[in-house]
């Protein structure tokens, strides 16, 4: 009779969710995200949802917890509203950070949900000891958080989420920003205070091994809108071990998740292909994941001598992961970069000494001069070419040889040529930024200008057109696609002109002070992240003339 009554109580359903939709409206468009969804939860269920980044597994739990209204559909939580559930305490949430309050000890965190609800000083006392002893932190109740590893600030949160005794545990991706070892560990906790307390646990989680360890179902979602493209029962029992992960039934268990989630990644694959943004993902991603063995790669050596020293042993994993945070890496992985990009840029005022943008300006600000010297003196060393033969057969192979020396061999002598005369700062910056980039102007120029047929000069000449009208009404019109081919290019040599010429300069502006000033303390993520701001500088301006070019094609009719 018990047995019958208790395996009735644990089909009961606890959640039920019906055709529920949500959509987020923004200023600029709705933001769909969830469709359609359908779910039950049974009364001691551990269900997982999992999916890709976006896919609406957190806005999911949102709903359920009262955090966010649907935009249609039903939701009933313990067959009341999620509002009302909400009021009558019948979940405990556990978030993706710890989120204790760090004015409050451990055990004053603990007491948080249970003054609120009107507990006695007392009762306070006992369940705080009972939780914290059940999440194995006895002997820590004075503690702070900040005197806490992460993975112990995640108890404590798990701790306060069961101290009033609800029916259901929610947890957001709660050991998400742990090490593997931490997470490891607190999946087996949590297990046995799954088995111990019997309590519903609704769980996120990106990791396909932790989702199939934890839980008893789990739904896979697509991608957003969210829908549930799968519900897969795992039928592990509660006591298990991280020995279920070499059984075939767990094996068969993650592939069968893992081809539901790959099913939906590639049909958003075959989505973005037929767009236009598909080669660019392709590129961008495998860029990225060449970055990431790269940096494994050339970080590997120090760390394995590091390990052999202290008599560590270390897998490849490890290794990756250590490669991937070094603090002075040789090659610093991508996400260190974008952090420091968010260091320089976001987090600092653009006046700062410190902020990329205030060195981009200084180095854009020369560039730009360089580049309008450059191309004016392009424009006009071409017309003579063209029209002055003896400059053709003298000055043209100047041009050529002068390109011949290196950059960084002539930037220095034009430093301290100008610095010794007095002139120093935006000047010779320009001066450097001009050499670089007036030469494929010339070349361009001088191809576009002889570019017209013999038949239209011809044609030209038989309205006895003079030399300036066959410049104005033929060679210039025709040579202004290939002067915009060219200044493409020499755009973005004027940027790594003004670079360049910031290095021998000692500045203490420019992208190339940042670059100088990283090389010399071994900052490699600040060289990078100054590289790849150059790099987003020069594109955006090589995009500006991109753009000039397509509206005077336009205007002049050509579909180029």
């Amino acid at each position: 009779m018990n047995e019958s009554s208790s395996s009735k109580a644990s089909q009961s359903t606890i959640i039920d969710i019906s055709n529920l939709y949500l959509t987020f409206e923004t200023q600029t468009e709705p933001v769909h995200a969830l469709s359609d969804v359908n779910l039950q939860v049974n009364s001691g269920d551990f269900l997982s949802f999992i999916g890709p980044s976006g896919c609406g597994k957190t806005t999911l739990l949102r709903v359920i917890a009262d955090l966010e209204k649907p935009t249609s559909g039903t939701i009933s939580v313990e067959g009341k509203s999620p509002h009302e559930a909400r009021l009558n305490r019948s979940y405990g949430y556990v978030f993706q950070t710890p989120a204790l309050l760090p004015w409050r000890n451990i055990e004053s965190n603990i007491h948080l949900p249970l003054e609120m609800s009107g507990y006695s000083k007392s009762e306070q006392k006992k369940l705080s000891q009972k939780y914290l002893s059940l999440v194995s932190l006895t002997g820590f109740e004075k503690k702070y958080p900040w005197q806490l590893s992460g993975g112990m600030q995640q108890r404590v949160s798990i701790a306060r989420a069961l101290s009033f005794d609800p029916d259901m545990l929610l947890m957001d991706e709660p050991f998400g920003a742990l090490d593997e070892i931490t997470r490891d560990r607190l999946n087996e906790e949590l297990l046995r205070l799954w088995e111990q307390t019997q309590k519903t646990v609704v769980f996120v989680t990106h990791s396909i091994p932790e989702a199939v360890f934890l839980s008893s179902k789990i739904v896979v979602m697509s991608a957003r809108p969210g829908k549930i493209i799968d519900v897969i029962d795992t039928n592990f029992p509660k006591d298990r071990t991280f020995d279920i992960r070499e059984t075939p039934e767990f094996l068969e268990a993650s592939q069968r998740v893992r081809e539901a989630i790959m099913m939906e990644a590639n049909r958003l694959f075959s989505m973005l292909i037929g767009g236009t943004i598909g080669p660019v993902v392709i590129l961008v991603t495998a860029i990225i994941m060449i970055w990431y063995a790269g940096a494994v790669y050339l970080n590997s050596s120090f760390l394995i001598d590091r390990y052999e020293k202290n008599n560590i042993e270390w897998t490849f994993s490890q290794l990756a992961s250590d490669s991937w945070s070094m603090e002075r890496p040789v090659l610093p992985s991508p996400h260190q970069i974008a952090k420091e990009l968010k260091k320089t840029i976001w987090d600092k005022k653009i006046t700062s000494p410190r902020s990329l943008v205030y060195h981009s300006r200084v180095t854009l600000s020369s560039a730009m001069v360089g580049f309008v010297m450059g191309t004016f003196l392009g424009i006009v060393l071409s017309v003579g070419i063209v029209y002055v033969a003896a400059l053709d057969r003298t000055l043209m192979p100047w041009i050529i040889t002068s390109q011949t020396i290196p950059i960084l061999a002539i930037a220095p002598m034009i430093v301290v040529v100008l610095g010794s005369m007095g002139i120093i700062g935006l000047v010779p910056k320009a001066m450097i930024s001009t050499y670089l980039c007036f030469f494929p102007v010339v070349v361009g120029m001088v191809k576009g200008l002889r570019s017209p047929s013999i038949i239209l000069v011809d044609l030209m000449n038989s309205y006895s057109a003079s030399k300036v009208e066959v410049f104005w009404k033929l060679r210039l019109p025709a040579s202004l696609p290939y002067l915009f081919a060219s200044l493409k290019v020499a755009i973005a040599l004027s940027v790594v002109g003004a670079i360049v010429a910031e290095l021998p300069a000692g500045a203490q502006g420019g992208l190339g002070a940042r670059l100088l000033s990283g090389s010399y303390y071994g900052q490699t993520s600040l060289i990078w992240a100054a590289l790849i701001t150059a790099s987003v500088i020069s594109a955006t301006l090589v995009t500006i003339v991109g753009r000039m070019e397509r509206a005077v094609n336009n205007r002049m009719g050509l579909q180029i």
